[in-house]
C-alpha cells in the first residue's frame, strides 16, 4: 500500500470510503464518445487495501502496485517488484513521482 499511498497522496479523512476502500481518479486518460482523451476529475477508481489492487470503473482496468509502477515508470515488471520491495523495507520512502 506504500506505493498507492504515495502515488495518490492518500489521506484517510479525504479518500477513505465507509467500506474501507479508497476512491481516487484513474491515473490514465479516458476517451469520450468522440475519441478525445481526457483526465477524469471525479474519482472513479477504487483501491482495495486488503488486496492491494486498484480498479477503475470507467475504463475497467485493474492494477496491482507492481503493474501500476511498471506502467507509470515504463520499467519491466520485475524491476517494479524490486523497487516495491525496497520501498516497503524503507517504509515507502524511496519512490518519487516523476511526472
Amino acid at each position: 500500500m506504500h506505493f498507492f499511498k504515495k502515488f495518490f497522496n492518500l489521506k484517510d479523512d479525504v479518500h477513505l470510503m465507509p467500506n474501507g476502500e479508497y476512491k481516487v481518479c484513474c491515473p490514465f486518460p479516458h476517451k469520450d464518445l468522440a475519441g478525445n482523451e481526457y483526465m477524469e476529475t471525479n474519482p472513479s477508481a477504487h483501491i482495495n487495501p486488503e488486496k492491494d489492487v486498484l480498479h477503475c470503473k470507467v475504463c475497467g482496468k485493474g492494477w496491482s502496485e507492481a503493474t501500476l509502477l511498471s506502467e507509470v515508470e515504463g520499467i519491466p515488471y520485475k524491476e517494479a517488484l524490486r523497487t516495491l520491495h525496497l520501498m516497503n523495507q524503507r517504509g515507502g520512502q524511496n519512490w518519487s513521482q516523476r511526472h
